[in-house]
């Protein structure tokens, strides 16, 4: 008889065990949850779903955002060297344009060249003190007037310019002295500068001595169509005698150099040096007046 109700409650506890286990597949009512762990569990799933969304609406306007600055970077860079190269096509035609206008000044300002001498007796007293006048003879072939143009001119002396004749220029020799004047566009004339004549009894004697007179000196310019015009010099040297023809006749001929203007006068120094050197005093050749 003892032995029947151990066996009863041996079968009631495994009841009691059986009716304690959670079955996963049930419903979370009957799985044990709390109704308000339930409205816990699916606002939290609720919450973690909308920042998900969130996240992934953030970092899709995060590429969007990334992309367009990427574009507008290279726009920009593409406007940069547009703007870059826009801005050389105007340099270039801003310089293309001054060398034009250049140009243009060149071919019109005043360019002025010593071309020679000119020579004349006059008498003084009735006849009675003949002398030999000398003038320079100028000319401008620019299609403009000088501006602020100063020569000087030195001779007729027996010594030639031992160097540039420019070199008188800022301060001439006693007796000479620097002469203002405005050469006119395609002008071409005589100059004077000053008591620029010797006595015909000197000439000759010079002459049989077979010796020369000399002329020299510069002149500078500058030009009128610009305001800031760089200083032109013209230099010029000529040697005086008669014709081996006839030494009754007088005339000149250029020195061996420094008869040029500006820039073309750069190699004159050594010639002229050598033709120096060389200096004969036989009488120069002819020359038509």
């Amino acid at each position: 008889m003892n032995e029947t109700p151990n066996k009863e409650n041996s079968t009631a506890n495994s009841a009691n065990e059986k009716t304690t286990k959670i079955d996963p597949s049930m419903p979370a009512e009957k799985n044990g949850w709390h109704p308000e762990e339930k409205e816990h569990k699916a606002a939290e799933r609720s919450h973690w779903i909308h920042q998900k969304r969130t996240n992934n609406f953030t970092l899709g306007i995060s590429l969007f955002a990334l992309i367009g600055a990427i574009a507008s970077g290279i726009i920009s860079t593409c406007s940069l060297n547009t703007s870059i190269e826009a801005a050389k096509e105007y340099r270039r035609q801003a310089n293309a344009a001054e060398i034009a206008n250049q140009a243009a000044r060149e071919a019109q300002r005043p360019f002025v060249l010593i071309t020679g001498l000119q020579i004349h007796r006059q008498d003084l007293e009735g006849g009675v003190l003949p002398y030999i006048g000398f003038r320079i003879v100028a000319q401008n072939s620019g299609n403009t007037a000088t501006k602020d143009m100063h020569y000087v001119a030195i001779g007729p002396t027996r010594t030639p310019p031992i160097t540039d004749p420019d070199t008188m220029y800022e301060r001439p020799p006693d007796g000479f002295e620097k002469w203002k004047i405005t050469l006119p566009p395609h002008f071409i004339g005589p100059l004077s500068f000053g008591l620029a004549s010797i006595p015909l009894s000197s000439f000759k004697q010079a002459v049989n001595e077979h010796a020369w007179y000399f002329v020299y000196g510069a002149a500078h310019y500058r030009d009128a169509l610009q305001e800031k015009s760089k200083e032109h010099v013209t230099r010029f040297c000529f040697q005086i005698g008669t014709s081996s023809a006839d030494t009754n006749q007088i005339t000149y001929i250029p020195c061996g150099g420094w008869n040029c203007a500006d820039d073309d006068c750069n190699e004159d120094a050594q010639r002229y040096q050598e033709w120096l050197k060389q200096l004969t005093l036989r009488p120069p050749a002819p020359q038509q007046q």
